[in-house]
């Protein structure tokens, strides 16, 4: 059967789509077996985890991973050495129109999406894999979204929202597992 998995995900307005954390999504993951989802109250000591894990940490001002060896012994892997992941939903929201915070409606956008409407870049920085940036995507939307209303060009705002989402997806995913 292989090691069993725990997979946390938040439990208030945030960038599901893009994070992989509803619980719906995290549980359909084919390689996790018996995925137990923990939401945000759980905490270094929660009786439910099973040490070692990696544990991501998302929000509007701060995205970092960390190695959790033991409720005492956490050791931060990588971090953002700009804008976090949610300051890029938060400006990016601005910018099609969505209301602040950006991560939930965004995410209620993308659905009605392709997230392969759009390339956008994939945050990397400096040597260490784990750490990240995400200023050069959040330019990368605005740029985007402004070159459109320039030149009269179309913007599929619901396509921006869903590559938006696949492209930190994509930047957290592979970091965390």
């Amino acid at each position: 059967p292989g090691p069993r998995r725990r997979r946390a995900r938040s439990g208030a307005p945030g960038c599901g789509r893009a994070g992989r954390t509803r619980p719906c999504t995290a549980a359909s993951f084919p390689f996790l077996r018996d995925p137990t989802l923990l939401g945000p109250e759980a905490r270094a000591d929660h009786p439910d985890l099973e040490y070692p894990f990696v544990a991501l940490v998302a929000s509007g001002g701060h995205t970092a991973l960390y190695a959790c060896r033991g409720p005492r012994e956490i050791v931060r892997l990588g971090q953002t050495h700009d804008d976090a992941a949610g300051e890029c939903f938060d400006k990016s929201a601005r910018v099609l129109g969505l209301p602040y915070p950006g991560g939930a409606p965004i995410d209620r956008l993308a659905k009605e999406g392709r997230d392969d409407a759009y390339t956008l870049p994939h945050p990397f920085v400096g040597e260490n894999p784990y750490d990240m940036s995400f200023s050069g995507l959040k330019t990368a939307v605005i740029n985007l979204a402004h070159h459109c209303e320039q030149t009269g060009e179309a913007l599929d705002r619901a396509g921006l929202a869903a590559s938006l989402c696949r492209a930190v997806s994509e930047s957290l995913v592979p970091r965390t597992l």
